[in-house]
């Protein structure tokens, strides 16, 4: 009697043997599925081998579940796993798949091609005046601060970085030169003292004053004249995320300054951002006035009183506070408020008696501890004229009288003051 037997195996494919990748980025896992199939009436085990590269650095591929049992007619999705380490074209990543009492494996060959990232800076809408406001090239960028901008006061710009990837990285923006010095971190706690005050309403305001000054007094003490402080100068830049880079520009000297934002972001090139910005104003300041950051041109008002004539010598002191970091030339000038007018009234010294005193018989009473110079005189003996510092003298003559002369003397300084 004949025999006749059909012995039947399993019979398990791919519905696709070739899986692409048609986005991923370097250092990213990105995922895919491929469908697996059992043709056949008995169940299947499978299992996915290791995958074995030349390569471990530049490529890296597991498939989820690694192992299973199929049943008859059974479908399955494998989630396939993927990261590059490399921005070249891989068609031949070979994924291996056995089936047991299959004679050869499964294969599932990989395609893909990794994207770098990709970093633009860009400026906000209400600085689109400025060159550049939107552009993937740094160098088009400009950071203009301004062209007159008061002396000690703070003017701020914003960068914006845009990442168009879905790669995570560190990045961090700082000057090239005028950085600053780098601010301490200080943790205060929550029942201090300090923190108690700028609770209380009436220490507020003063408080936050305070605080500014101190911060602006540090971040300028490395004797530049200027700072540009990024905020925040460090950080993560997260996948397709946008983050503003607020810069702040601080100064206590005046000048034409111009620098550069050197720009890190991952593992690119630096960038570097033109900056600039042109400071005006005086740091100097009288101290019975104090800093007057609004009104730098006005000084204080010397008031010398009513007098009887003839008395004695009035004077003020005045001393004026530099607080930039660099010696300033003072030059101490004569101007007349007064339009066509030929009075001085920068400093004006007036020797001799216009109303001479005069004994019971009407004689003048002559003084002989102060001598008049004669009219026309180059060089005299001024010894006995009060000075405070050394100055250069002019002697003019105006109205002679018939009894006495009136002598102007005009005194003008030039020297450094030093902070």
């Amino acid at each position: 009697m004949p025999v006749v037997a059909d012995v039947q195996g399993p019979q398990v494919c791919l519905l696709n043997s070739c899986l692409v990748f048609p986005e991923i980025y370097v250092g990213v896992p990105a995922q895919s599925t491929v469908k697996i199939f059992n043709q056949g009436r008995l169940p299947a085990s499978f299992s996915w081998e290791e995958l074995t590269s030349t390569h471990p650095a530049i490529y890296s591929a597991t498939v989820s579940p690694s192992s299973g049992l199929l049943g008859p007619n059974e479908e399955a999705d494998m989630c396939v796993t993927l990261t590059l380490h490399t921005l070249d074209e891989l068609n031949d990543i070979p994924l291996c798949c056995r089936v047991e009492d299959m004679k050869d494996p499964l294969v599932l060959n990989v395609k893909a091609k990794a994207q770098g990232l990709h970093v633009t800076y860009s400026l906000p809408v209400e600085q689109e005046s400025f060159k550049g406001a939107a552009s993937s090239s740094p160098q088009e960028l400009l950071l203009d601060f301004g062209s007159e901008v008061v002396l000690q006061s703070t003017v701020q710009r914003t960068l914006i970085l845009t990442n168009h990837t879905g790669i995570s990285a560190p990045f961090s923006v700082q000057a090239a030169y005028f950085s600053g010095c780098p601010l301490p971190k200080v943790s205060v706690s929550k029942n201090s003292t300090v923190s108690v005050m700028q609770r209380m309403a009436r220490f507020a305001e003063q408080a936050v004053k305070r605080a500014e000054a101190d911060t602006r007094l540090l971040i300028l003490s490395d004797g530049k004249g200027a700072a540009f402080i990024a905020q925040p100068s460090s950080g993560i830049l997260g996948p397709f995320q946008q983050i503003s880079i607020d810069v702040t520009a601080y100064s206590n000297m005046w000048g034409e300054y111009s620098d550069q934002l050197v720009c890190t972001v991952g593992d690119l090139n630096p960038n570097e951002i033109p900056m600039k910005i042109n400071i005006k104003g005086c740091p100097l300041y009288f101290q019975m006035a104090g800093p007057r950051h609004n009104r730098q041109t006005e000084g204080p008002a010397l008031r010398f009183g009513t007098h009887v004539s003839g008395g004695d010598t009035i004077s003020r002191c005045l001393r004026i506070n530099n607080p930039s970091p660099f010696d300033i030339r003072l030059d101490w000038e004569t101007y007349n408020r007064e339009e066509d007018s030929s009075k001085l009234v920068d400093l004006v010294l007036l020797y001799g008696d216009p109303f001479p005193l005069k004994d019971i018989d009407g004689n003048d009473i002559v003084d002989s501890s102060l001598d008049i110079p004669e009219s026309g005189s180059s060089s005299q003996d001024w010894d006995k004229i009060p000075s405070t510092s050394e100055s250069s003298l002019s002697v003019s003559q105006r109205s002679p009288s018939t009894r006495n002369k009136n002598y102007f003397i005009e005194k003008r300084q030039s020297f450094s003051i030093d902070a």
